[in-house]
C-alpha cells in the first residue's frame, strides 16, 4: 500500500505541474489546442484523489463510475486539442460517442446489471480515443515529420491500451504499483514529447514568418531598415528596394551608415534626428524628407518609423520604412500649380474682360436710348462694337490655349527637324510682315552651318513662338529700325531642372535662337515678369497688348525643355532669346 501511494502521489504531481505548464503557454500565446491539453492534464491529475478514496475502503464501484466519466471528459479535451493541433474538424462522431457514454456512466448506479458490462464500453471508448490521438500523430500530413511525432503517437497509442485495463487494477493486486509507476512514467515521456513537438513547431513558424517577412521586405518597392545608433551606428537590415531608390547597394549602407544620413537635404535632416526622439508619440507620425539619389537628383520620401526602446528608455534601435514619394509630390505640385492657375485665371479674366464689356454695354445702351441718329455715327459705334468683340474674342482664345499648355493637356506632335532649314523658312515666312512695318530683316547664319544637326519638335507650336516674338519686336520698334534674326549652338548647361522628367533623353548640345531689335529697350525692373500672364509693365509701349502672347511662348518653350527670356542690348533695343535641346 505505502508503494502504491507514493505511486499516485508522484503520477498526480507530475501530472499537475506539466497542466500547470501546458495553460501558462497557452495564456502566453493563446493557442487552444494547449489549453484543452493543459486542462486535460490538470483534471487527470485531480482524478487521482477516487484513487485515494477507493483505498480507504469507500464504495469502489462509485468512484470508478466517477473516475470513468471524469476520464471520458479528458479524453475529449485531449482529442479536441489534438484536431486542432492538426488544424482539422473533429468528427462528429465521437462528439455522439460522448454523450452515449456520458448517459450510461451516469445512470450506471441505478442500474441492476453487473458492474463491469456497465463500464466496460467505457474503457473501451477511452483505449480508441488515445489510440485515434496516436494515430493522428502517426498518419496525419505535418510539416514536423520526424521521429518525434511517431514517438509521440505510438506513446498515445500506449497509453491508451493503458487506460483499458485501468478501472479494473485493485489495491491488492500484486501489479498496482508497478501499474501506477509506469503510468507516471508513461505520462512523463508523453507529455515532454508534445511539449518538444510544440516548440519545434513553434521554431518553424518563426522560421517560415522571418521568411515571408524577408520576402516581403527583399520584393518590397519602399526601403525597409533597422538602424542600431548606440553604442556603434549600424544598419542591421537594409531592403534592396534601396539601390531602386537612392542607387546605393545594402552592402554600402552596411559598411558606412553615414551614407544615408549625408544623402539627406540639409534642411531636412533635423526632422530625421527627431525620429530617435522617443518622446512624444514620435513613432506614430510619418514624416517628409528629401533625399539626394546618387546622381544628385532630388527624392522626396515619406519615412515611417517606430523606435525600440530598452527597459531604462534608452533607445536600442529604429526600425522604418521610407517611400518613395516623388511622383505623388510631383501630382500635389501640379494640382497646386493647377488650382493656382485657375484662380488666377478667374482673376485675370474679370479684370480684362470688365472694360471691353463696359464700353460695349455702353456703345449698345447709347444706341437704344436713341443718343445715336445719324447713319454714319450708327455705323461707327457698331464697328467699335465689332472691334471690341473681336478683341474678346482673341482674348478668350488665347486664356484658353494658356489654360491649356499649363494644364499640359495639349499634345504636341513633335518630329526631328533639321534647325537650318527651318530659320531659313522662318525667315522668308515673316520677312514680308516685317518689311511693311517699314523696318528691316535681317538673318545673320553661324559660320559653319550643318543641316544634318537636328531637333525634335512641334513646328507648329514653335512656330508660334516665332511669331509672338517678331509681331512683338515689330510693335516695339520705330519705322526705319532693325530686327536681327540669329542662332547659335553651345553645350547644353549641366542642370538636372533644365530636363523635362516626361522626357527619358538625355541633351548634349542645345540651339539658342536670338531676336533682335533696335527698339526703346525694357525697363530692368519689368525683365523678370515679362513672361508672367497679363504682365504689361510700366512702359506705355508694353501696356498696348493683353500679356499673354509672351506667357504662350514660354509654355511651349519649357514644354520642349528650353528657356526663354529677355536682355536689354548695350546700345539700344533688347533680344528675346530661347533655347532648344539638340542631341549631337
Amino acid at each position: 500500500m505505502f508503494l502504491i501511494t507514493h505511486s499516485i502521489i508522484a503520477m498526480s504531481s507530475v501530472t499537475f505541474v506539466f497542466g500547470l505548464v501546458y495553460f501558462y503557454i497557452f495564456l502566453q500565446n493563446h493557442e487552444y489546442y494547449m489549453g484543452f491539453w493543459g486542462f486535460g492534464w490538470i483534471f487527470y491529475s485531480l482524478s487521482f484523489i477516487f484513487d485515494f478514496l477507493k483505498f480507504d475502503g469507500l464504495d469502489t464501484s462509485i468512484f470508478i463510475i466517477a473516475k470513468q466519466g471524469i476520464y471520458l471528459f479528458i479524453s475529449l479535451l485531449f482529442l479536441l486539442g489534438t484536431y486542432l493541433f492538426f488544424k482539422k474538424s473533429i468528427p462528429k462522431f465521437w462528439i455522439y460517442f460522448f454523450i452515449v457514454n456520458s448517459l450510461c456512466i451516469i445512470f450506471a448506479p441505478f442500474s441492476r446489471t453487473l458492474f463491469l458490462p456497465m463500464i466496460i464500453h467505457s474503457a473501451i471508448f477511452l483505449c480508441f480515443i488515445s489510440v485515434c490521438n496516436g494515430l493522428l500523430f502517426i498518419l496525419s500530413s505535418f510539416e514536423i515529420k520526424s521521429f518525434e511525432t511517431y514517438i509521440t503517437g505510438f506513446m498515445f497509442i500506449l497509453w491508451g491500451i493503458y487506460k483499458g485495463y485501468y478501472p479494473f487494477i485493485h489495491p491488492d493486486f500484486w501489479l498496482a504499483p508497478w501499474s501506477y509507476l509506469s503510468g507516471a512514467i508513461l505520462i512523463d515521456i508523453l507529455s515532454l514529447l508534445i511539449l518538444l513537438i510544440y516548440f519545434k513547431k513553434n521554431k518553424i513558424d518563426l522560421i517560415k514568418r522571418e521568411r515571408r517577412f524577408r520576402l516581403l521586405a527583399e520584393n518590397a518597392r519602399d526601403f525597409i531598415y533597422l538602424y542600431h545608433p548606440k553604442p556603434i551606428s549600424k544598419f542591421e537590415y537594409v531592403s534592396p528596394s534601396v539601390t531602386s531608390m537612392m542607387d546605393y547597394t545594402p552592402e554600402e549602407l552596411y559598411k558606412n551608415p553615414k551614407i544615408f544620413f549625408h544623402q539627406v537635404h540639409p534642411d531636412d535632416l533635423h526632422h530625421l534626428q527627431e525620429t530617435f526622439n522617443p518622446s512624444a508619440n514620435s513613432s506614430h507620425v510619418p514624416i517628409i524628407i528629401r533625399l539626394f539619389h546618387k546622381n544628385g537628383s532630388l527624392i522626396w520620401g515619406e519615412l515611417h518609423h517606430t523606435i525600440i526602446q530598452g527597459k531604462n528608455g534608452k533607445i536600442t534601435a529604429v526600425e522604418g520604412i521610407l517611400r518613395d514619394i516623388t511622383v505623388r509630390k510631383k501630382v500635389e505640385e501640379d494640382l497646386f500649380r493647377m488650382e493656382k492657375s485657375r484662380y488666377e485665371l478667374i482673376s485675370n479674366v474679370s479684370h480684362e474682360l470688365r472694360t471691353p464689356i463696359t464700353l460695349i454695354q455702353g456703345y449698345i445702351e447709347a444706341i437704344l436710348d436713341g443718343v445715336i441718329t445719324n447713319s454714319n455715327d450708327f455705323k461707327k459705334y457698331l464697328k467699335l462694337i465689332h472691334n471690341r468683340v473681336l478683341g474678346l474674342s482673341r482674348l478668350i482664345n488665347d486664356l484658353f490655349q494658356l489654360t491649356q499648355l499649363e494644364s499640359k493637356a495639349i499634345d504636341f506632335q513633335l518630329y526631328e527637324i533639321p534647325i537650318h532649314p527651318f530659320i531659313h523658312q522662318i525667315y522668308h515666312k515673316y520677312e514680308l510682315d516685317v518689311k511693311n512695318a517699314g523696318l528691316n530683316f535681317e538673318l545673320h547664319l553661324p559660320s559653319q552651318q550643318d543641316n544634318s544637326i537636328t531637333a525634335t519638335i512641334d513646328t507648329d507650336r514653335i512656330e508660334q513662338v516665332f511669331s509672338n516674338l517678331i509681331f512683338n519686336a515689330i510693335k516695339h520698334t520705330p519705322t526705319g529700325g532693325t530686327i536681327i534674326l540669329y542662332y547659335n549652338i553651345v553645350p547644353y548647361p549641366n542642370n538636372p531642372d533644365l530636363i523635362d522628367e516626361d522626357h527619358s533623353y538625355n541633351p548634349s548640345h542645345e540651339v539658342i535662337i536670338h531676336i533682335q531689335d533696335n527698339g526703346l529697350g525694357i525697363l530692368s525692373e519689368d525683365l523678370p515678369f515679362l513672361f508672367d500672364r497679363f504682365y504689361k509693365g510700366n512702359q506705355p509701349q508694353l501696356s498696348k497688348g493683353r500679356g499673354l502672347g509672351l506667357s504662350i511662348a514660354k509654355e511651349i518653350v519649357v514644354y520642349h525643355s528650353g528657356r526663354i527670356w529677355a536682355t536689354n542690348n548695350q546700345d539700344k533695343g533688347s533680344t528675346f532669346s530661347f533655347s532648344l535641346p539638340l542631341y549631337l
